[in-house]
């Protein structure tokens, strides 16, 4: 379970100010499938360890914050810095805008050793908005889908376990609106493709390839944010729609079917987040109209660029010597 989990998702579609924070309804108890791959013969750890992961998955269902946050260490990090005020701020973002996500556990494999254990996690997603909010028309919903992948690391603190760290490794998210959109996500007629993990400063393409019916047009779209810059966006939305219009592109029958950004990754280990963005009009009838809205975005991990060792005087010979020997 990530605490860290969809926290940008509130980025791809508007975020209503107005909606209220409410509790979902009571929900059929979740558990890992745990696998115990390795283990210092250690039955104790591994009943509390599952005890607990069970507990906080329950807690993040059940949207209890206070009972998730127990499950975790004062001084708990995601892999690019973020502590528990900023994801917990994040998840009640994202608690507001689907008040019933939840989160249903795929896999789960189990390391201890020690006083540490690791968890790797896979975990699928999902949640309906509130209707006529999200940036949608008034009689809809958009709808949530999360496939995410990655570590969660565990100590032993005071004699607890607790989690201290997490990773995510892979995760792509779909938001949709109408039935259209629908049947694209589900046919794979909408992608969007990039690497899941940059080294940080360098170059990157994203590619968003849509083959839409034969009466639909639209507009679509690739942006990218990042965690350090999610905290601005709200201040400057203004000047980010008009950015976002500026990258807005017409889907023509005669044109390819796709578009391509090239991004270069942040050099603070700071993860992102590229979406790209289908908005879908009808064109039978009088005049156009919108029947659909549809999102894929996908994580990146930008990783610190590992600087060579000066190799000494020795080396240098040695690898001269492997030369010569080589060409002979």
């Amino acid at each position: 379970m990530y605490i860290k989990n969809l926290s940008l998702s509130c980025l791809l579609l508007a975020l209503t100010a107005s909606s209220v924070l409410a509790a979902p309804k009571t929900r059929k108890t979740e558990v890992y499938p745990v696998q115990v791959v390795r283990s210092a013969d250690q039955k104790e750890d591994i009943k509390e360890i599952g005890a607990l992961m069970n507990n906080s998955l329950n807690a993040w269902n059940e949207h209890r914050l206070n009972d998730l946050i127990k499950a975790y260490a004062q001084d708990f990090k995601t892999q690019d810095g973020s502590d528990l005020s900023k994801v917990s701020q994040n998840l009640k973002k994202l608690w507001l805008q689907y008040p019933d996500v939840k989160i249903v556990p795929q896999a789960a494999q189990l390391y201890v050793y020690g006083e540490y254990a690791s968890l790797t996690l896979n975990e699928f997603s999902t949640g309906t908005g509130r209707k006529g909010e999200n940036g949608i028309p008034a009689d809809g919903t958009s709808n949530l889908r999360v496939w995410t992948s990655g570590y969660t690391h565990l100590k032993k603190v005071n004699g607890n376990w607790k989690i201290v760290s997490e990773e995510v490794f892979e995760e792509e998210m779909w938001q949709y609106y109408g039935t259209v959109a629908e049947k694209l996500l589900l046919d794979g007629k909408v992608k969007l493709s990039l690497p899941g993990n940059v080294i940080a400063g360098e170059n990157y393409i994203a590619e968003l390839s849509y083959d839409l019916p034969e009466n639909i047009k639209g507009l679509a779209l690739i942006e990218r944010v990042n965690e350090s810059a999610e905290a601005k966006v709200d201040l400057n939305e203004e000047k980010r729609q008009k950015d976002l219009s500026s990258l807005r592109r017409p889907i023509e029958f005669s044109a390819e079917r796709g578009l391509r950004r090239l991004f270069a990754a942040n050099q603070e280990n700071r993860d992102e987040l590229v979406v790209g963005q289908v908005e879908l009009v009808s064109l039978e009838g009088k005049s156009p109209r919108l029947v659909g809205l549809l999102g894929v975005s996908r994580r990146v991990v930008p990783r610190p660029k590992l600087q060579p060792e000066n190799p000494s005087k020795e080396t240098k010979a040695q690898n001269s010597s492997f030369k010569e020997e080589a060409l002979k």
